[in-house]
C-alpha cells in the first residue's frame, strides 16, 4: 500500500488514511477499536464509515488506548459547518450529526459544574473555528483527563495535552485555553497555572505582540464575570511586563506606541508576576472531601457494583466518576442495562493466567481490593498496605486500566524493595516478570533489574532460576536479570 497520507496510533491499534480518503485499521480489535466485531481479528481491513466523504471535507483521526474517534468536517449546502463524529468502542459505531464536540454532559457536569455551564451560555459563539477545536481538546485532555489525575501524573501527562493542540500557533491556543478556563473554579488550578507558566516560558520578541493582541481581544469581549481579578488579566500584565524589559527590541511595532502608557505603568518585573494557588489549598481540600461524602451514597448511586463471590456485598457508585478512571469501567457501563455491574466475577475472568493467579492468592480478598480501589477513585487516600495487598491492587488496578493507580502502587513498592524477605522477593520476580511489558510499570522492573545487581550475588539468582524452571514467564525474566547483573558486575 503506497498511497498512505497519514498514519494515527492508538496504545495497541493503528489506522492508515489512504490518498483517496480510505481508513484501513490494524492491531488489538479487544474493544472494537477497529471498527468491526470481530474480537481476535487484527489484520489489516477497510473501515467501513457511516457517512460520505465529498471533495474538499477534512477528516481527523484520533487513536487511544482502546477506541477511535473519526472527526468529519464538511460543508451543507447553506455553507455552515457540520462536524460528524465517530468514536469506534464496544464493536459499533457511536454516531453523532450536527455535533461539535462528542462529549458525555453528564460526565463533565459531575467533573466541572462551572464548565458545563459554560458550554452551555454564550462563550462558544465568541470562539471561532480554530478555538472551537481548542476548546474540544480542552475538555476532552484537560478537564476530564488532567483534573482526574494526580499532581505527579498531571505534570508528566500536559506535554500529551499539548501535542494534541500544537496545530496553528501553540502559544496563541495556550491563551485560548486560558481564556475559556478563567471563570472556571471548580477544577484543579494546577492546569491553569501550568497553562500560565508555559506560555510565559514561550515568550520572544517575535510572538509577544501577537499574545498580547488576542489577550486583550479576549477581555474586550466583556463576557468574563471575573475579568478584573483574572488570569488572563494577569498574563496581560505579564506580557507588558515582557515588552518594558524588551522595549529596545520591540518599540518599533505599531502596538508599541499604542500601549506605552500601560508599558510605563507595570511596575512588577516580568519574573514577579505569577499565577499563586498558596490560597487555594483549602478549597482543593474541601473539593476532595465532598467527592468522599459520594461514595457508596445510595441516594445519588447510579450504579450497583457487585465486589463478592456471593453477590450480596454491593456498593452504591457513580459511572461518571468511576468512568473518568477507567476506560474498562465505562465501557462496563455502557454495555449495562439494569445498573448493575458483577466487577468480582469481570476480575475473576479477566485475572485467568495461572501464574498472576498464584501472585493474587497471596493477597488480600477481592472484595477488599475492589473497596480499596473504588475508595481510591473517590479520592481517599493509600494508608499502610502490605506488600502483597499492593501487589493484589496493582493486578486489578492493570485490569482495569486505571494508570494513575498502577503507577503509583509501583512507587509504593519500589520503596519496600531493600526491607523485603526472600518470600517477598519471590513475590516480586513474579510480578515484575508479568508486568515487564506494561509501560506503566516500567520503572518498578526497571528498580527491581537494579536492585537485584546491586544486592544480589549471581550464585543465589541462578538458584532461585532452578526453582522455577516450570515458571516460564518467571524464568525467562530471570535470564534478563543475570544479564543484567553480568553486565553491570563485570564491568
Amino acid at each position: 500500500m503506497d498511497n498512505i497520507i497519514n498514519m494515527e496510533s492508538g496504545t495497541f491499534h493503528s489506522v492508515l488514511q489512504t490518498v483517496d480518503q480510505k481508513f484501513y485499521s490494524f492491531g488489538s480489535n479487544e474493544f472494537g477499536e477497529l471498527g468491526y466485531a470481530n474480537k481476535s481479528a487484527n489484520e489489516l481491513k477497510l473501515i467501513e464509515l457511516p457517512f460520505t466523504i465529498k471533495e474538499g471535507d477534512e477528516i481527523q483521526i484520533c487513536c487511544g488506548k482502546n477506541f477511535t474517534i473519526f472527526i468529519h468536517e464538511t460543508d451543507n449546502e447553506n455553507s455552515l459547518k457540520i462536524n460528524d463524529i465517530m468514536v469506534t468502542d464496544n464493536f459499533k459505531f457511536n454516531y453523532e450529526i450536527n455535533s461539535n464536540f462528542y462529549l458525555d454532559l453528564n460526565l463533565l457536569k459531575n467533573i466541572s459544574n462551572d464548565f458545563y455551564n459554560l458550554i452551555k451560555n454564550d462563550i462558544i459563539e465568541h470562539l471561532n473555528e480554530n478555538d472551537q477545536k481548542v476548546l474540544y481538546y480542552l475538555i476532552k485532555n484537560a478537564i476530564i483527563d488532567l483534573n482526574c489525575l494526580n499532581i505527579d501524573d498531571l505534570f508528566s501527562n500536559y506535554d500529551k495535552f499539548i501535542n494534541f493542540i500544537s496545530f496553528g500557533e501553540l502559544e496563541l491556543n495556550l491563551v485560548t485555553c486560558l481564556f475559556i478556563l478563567n471563570d472556571i473554579n471548580d477544577i484543579k488550578h494546577e492546569i491553569k497555572l501550568l497553562l500560565f507558566n508555559d506560555i510565559s516560558n514561550r515568550m520572544n520578541v517575535d510572538n509577544i505582540m501577537r499574545i498580547l493582541r488576542i489577550v486583550n481581544n479576549y477581555l474586550s469581549l466583556n463576557i468574563l464575570k471575573q475579568a478584573k481579578n483574572s488570569i488572563l488579566l494577569l498574563l496581560a500584565n505579564k506580557c507588558l511586563a515582557f515588552i518594558k524589559e524588551n522595549a529596545t527590541l520591540l518599540k518599533s511595532d505599531p502596538l508599541f506606541e499604542i500601549i506605552q502608557d500601560k508599558i510605563n505603568n507595570v511596575k512588577q518585573p516580568f519574573k514577579q508576576i505569577n499565577y499563586k494557588i498558596d490560597n487555594l489549598e483549602n478549597i482543593a481540600k474541601n473539593v476532595t472531601e465532598s467527592l468522599k461524602l459520594l461514595y457508596n451514597d445510595e441516594s445519588n448511586s447510579d450504579i450497583h457494583v457487585i465486589i463478592n463471590k456471593d453477590k450480596n456485598e454491593l456498593l452504591q457508585l457513580h459511572k461518571s466518576i468511576l468512568s473518568v478512571h477507567s476506560s474498562v469501567l465505562n465501557i462496563l457501563f455502557k454495555n449495562n442495562e439494569n445498573n448493575v455491574v458483577d466487577l468480582y466475577e469481570f476480575i475473576e475472568m479477566m485475572v485467568s493466567d495461572h501464574w498472576i493467579i498464584d501472585l493474587f492468592n497471596n493477597s488480600a480478598k477481592i472484595n477488599t481490593i475492589l473497596q480499596i480501589i473504588c475508595k481510591l477513585c473517590y479520592g481517599y487516600e493509600f494508608n499502610y498496605l502490605k506488600l502483597n495487598d499492593l501487589v493484589g491492587i496493582l493486578i486489578i488496578a492493570q485490569q482495569l486500566d486505571i494508570t494513575w493507580i498502577v503507577k503509583h502502587v509501583c512507587i509504593l513498592i519500589v520503596e519496600k524493595l531493600y526491607s523485603i524477605n526472600d518470600t517477598e522477593f519471590i513475590i516480586l520476580l513474579n510480578l515484575a516478570s508479568v508486568s515487564q511489558n506494561n509501560n506503566d510499570c516500567r520503572e518498578l522492573v526497571e528498580y527491581f533489574k537494579i536492585f537485584c545487581s546491586n544486592n544480589l550475588t549471581l550464585d543465589y539468582l541462578q538458584k532461585i532460576q532452578l526453582s522455577c524452571q516450570e515458571n516460564i514467564p518467571c524464568n525467562n525474566f530471570l535470564k534478563v536479570i543475570i544479564d543484567y547483573w553480568l553486565r553491570v558486575n563485570r564491568k
